[in-house]
């Protein structure tokens, strides 16, 4: 990775969004300060790597939102997002509806307003919620990892260092892997 001094910085508008379409596709030694990012639903096998993502004053729900498949989110910071504290419930990471094969690895998720990583509140009952999500090896400081109103994805793996609760509210299984 780019040390953090020759990164190129990104500066937009607190809700302006930087949307990622395309298919194989490989971001990354960014820093974007304010604004968010989307990874758009037509997009497929996305890598989004050394990325600092930051002061993001007003939320606008999730600052790194995924709406593609084979997703991988690596060795990023998702941080200092929203007003803490607030009512306001803005992710650092957010998968959604159909989401396929997301891998969350070695990044550091804290000091957003709303939960570190959160899954597709808006699935419950509509039976689309991600799958095949894996989350390793990641620092995530929030009030907790998954909102209690979150839609579970079939096969969840999680093995993480975590600094808050973990509510779910599911009956699909969850596998634990060894906490680091």
């Amino acid at each position: 990775p780019a040390s953090p001094a020759s990164r190129p910085v990104l500066s937009f508008d607190d809700d302006a969004r930087l949307t990622l379409s395309g298919s194989y596709l490989i971001v990354e030694n960014l820093e974007m300060r304010s604004g968010a990012v989307r990874i758009d639903s037509s997009s497929h096998h996305v890598a989004v790597r050394h990325f600092y993502l930051h002061d993001n004053p007003s939320g606008p729900g999730s600052f790194l939102a995924n709406f593609g498949d084979d997703v991988v989110v690596y060795d990023c910071e998702i941080a200092y997002n929203g007003v803490i504290p607030s009512s306001s419930d803005d992710h650092g990471f957010q998968t959604l509806a159909g989401t396929r094969n997301v891998w969350v690895l070695e990044s550091h998720i804290h000091h957003n307003s709303g939960d570190a990583i959160q899954f597709c509140h808006t699935c419950i009952g509509h039976g689309n919620g991600p799958a095949n999500v894996y989350i390793g090896r990641n620092r995530l400081l929030a009030p907790s990892i998954a909102a209690a109103s979150a839609s579970i994805p079939s096969r969840l793996f999680c093995s993480a260092k975590v600094t808050s609760r973990i509510a779910f509210a599911t009956e699909t299984p969850i596998a634990m892997i060894a906490p680091i």
